[in-house]
C-alpha cells in the first residue's frame, strides 16, 4: 500500500535536514603544515631547567624539512629536569588569532595529527620517551593569552609514528582551568610542543639522558559544536514540497509567492 503523501514528505524533509546537519557538523581544517620553512605567524621558543638543554629548529629530515627538537637532561640524584621546544603563534593583535568559536557556533572537539620520530642513544624504552603536545592559546577576558595543553603523546625511542589525537574541552588542562570551546568562547590559536621531563619519579642516583624528536605533516581541525546557528544564518533553505491537487491528507506549506 502506498504511504500517505505527508509521511513521504516528512521522510524526505528529515533526510534533507540530516544531510545539511552532517555537512555543517564536519571538520574544519585550520592547519595543514609540512614545515618547508617556519610557518608564517609562528615563532620557535625553548625552555630548560638548570641541568637541561633544549634546541628547536626547522631543518632537514632527509627527503623533506620538519621540526627538530634536541634535548639533554643531566639529572642529579633525587632531582628532576625538564626541557621543551615550542612552536608558538605570534599573537599581538586580535586579528592574529586563527579561530573564533563564535563564528562556528562553538567547538565540540579538536583533531590533530603529526608524523613523529624519537631518536636517542641513552633513553631506555618504553619507560623513557619524549612527547609532543598540542597547545591551545586562548584570549582571556582581561586581554591576556592563556595556554592549555592536551596532555602528553609520548613517542617511544626508536619508533616512527603517526600521532592521531582527538580531544574535547575536558582533555585540556584541569577543571576550572580549561579553554572555552562554547559559542561564547574567546578567539584562540594552536601551537605544538616537543620535550621531556625526567625522571617521572626522583631516583637516588644521577642519570644523563639525551634525545631527539622530529615532526612533520602537522594538521589541526575542529568540529563545529552546533549546526542550527550556522544553518539559519546562512539561510540554507529546504525545498518546499506540496501535495498534488486534491490531496487533503497533506498539510504542507504552500509554495512561496514570487515577485
Amino acid at each position: 500500500m502506498n504511504k500517505p503523501f505527508n509521511v513521504v514528505v516528512a521522510a524526505i524533509t528529515l533526510c534533507l535536514l540530516m544531510a545539511v546537519s552532517s555537512a555543517l557538523a564536519g571538520e574544519i581544517l585550520i592547519i595543514d603544515e609540512n614545515f618547508d620553512t617556519l610557518p608564517s605567524g609562528y615563532q620557535l621558543q625553548t625552555y630548560a631547567t638548570v641541568n637541561a638543554t633544549a634546541d628547536f629548529q626547522v631543518g632537514s629530515l632527509g627527503a623533506s624539512n620538519g621540526l627538530i627538537f634536541d634535548g639533554t637532561w643531566d639529572v642529579p640524584a633525587n632531582g628532576q629536569e625538564s626541557s621543551a621546544g615550542l612552536l608558538a603563534p605570534i599573537l599581538t593583535t586580535p586579528a592574529d588569532f586563527q579561530l573564533d568559536p563564535a563564528d562556528i557556533g562553538g567547538i565540540s572537539s579538536v583533531h590533530w595529527s603529526l608524523d613523529a620520530e624519537a631518536i636517542s642513544s641513552t633513553m631506555v624504552p618504553p619507560d623513557q620517551g619524549i612527547f609532543a603536545q598540542l597547545y591551545i592559546y586562548q584570549e582571556q577576558a582581561d586581554g591576556s593569552v592563556q595556554p592549555f595543553s592536551d596532555g602528553d603523546s609520548f613517542v617511544v625511542v626508536g619508533q616512527s609514528v603517526s600521532l592521531d589525537v582527538t580531544a574535547t574541552e575536558s582533555d585540556f588542562g584541569l577543571p576550572g582551568d580549561r579553554p572555552d570551546f562554547s559559542a561564547t568562547g574567546r578567539p584562540l590559536s594552536f601551537g605544538l610542543v616537543f620535550g621531556g621531563n625526567y625522571p617521572k619519579t626522583p631516583q637516588s642516583v644521577a642519570l644523563y639522558i639525551d634525545g631527539r624528536i622530529t615532526g612533520d605533516n602537522w594538521t589541526v581541525a575542529v568540529t563545529k559544536g552546533g549546526i542550527f546557528k550556522d544553518r539559519f544564518e546562512a539561510q540554507v533553505l529546504l525545498p518546499v514540497l506540496t501535495a498534488p491537487a486534491g490531496n487533503k491528507d497533506c498539510f504542507c506549506p504552500a509554495p512561496p509567492l514570487l515577485d
